[in-house]
């Protein structure tokens, strides 16, 4: 069993049982809003659909688990589509099925600090950060 089976399968036991897990992040997708090396706090979802701006835990296609920023709810006849961003990635979206969410981003730590994120509306700073490429932000950062 691989390491991200372990944990999706440890994340995915804990949230149901109502409980919240920390974990600490890396990468870049989601600057400014939360940054590589950050602890995120995630808890389960309380409605069958999140809402729009929430960030989102979910496993992707690829088997990889993800933290990204619902943009978008697409729906057809009884398909629905929940379209996810990263705040760092520009325009680039992908669409996941409800199924594979797994939870919702309520606060971040950085340095020691945790915080409520703003999880509806991006700031101007992650508008801009869909502007610049991610190698020049993360210099900057």
């Amino acid at each position: 069993m691989s390491t991200t089976e372990i944990l999706k399968s440890f994340s995915k036991e804990l949230l149901e049982k109502g409980k919240g897990i920390r974990l600490q992040v890396f990468g870049w997708s989601m600057v400014p809003a939360i940054r590589s090396g950050d602890f995120i706090w995630i808890e389960r979802l309380t409605s069958v659909l999140p809402k729009v701006g929430e960030i989102l835990y979910f496993q992707d296609a690829a088997g990889r688990l993800v933290i990204h920023r619902l943009v978008a709810i697409k729906s057809e006849g009884d398909s629905v589509t929940l379209i996810v961003r990263g705040d760092g990635y520009g325009d680039r979206v992908d669409g996941i099925a409800p199924s594979a969410v797994l939870g919702r981003v309520t606060h971040v730590e950085r340095k020691g600090v945790k915080k409520e994120i703003d999880l509806i509306k991006p700031t101007w700073l992650q508008k801009i950060c869909r502007l610049l490429p991610l190698r020049i932000l993360a210099k900057h950062l």
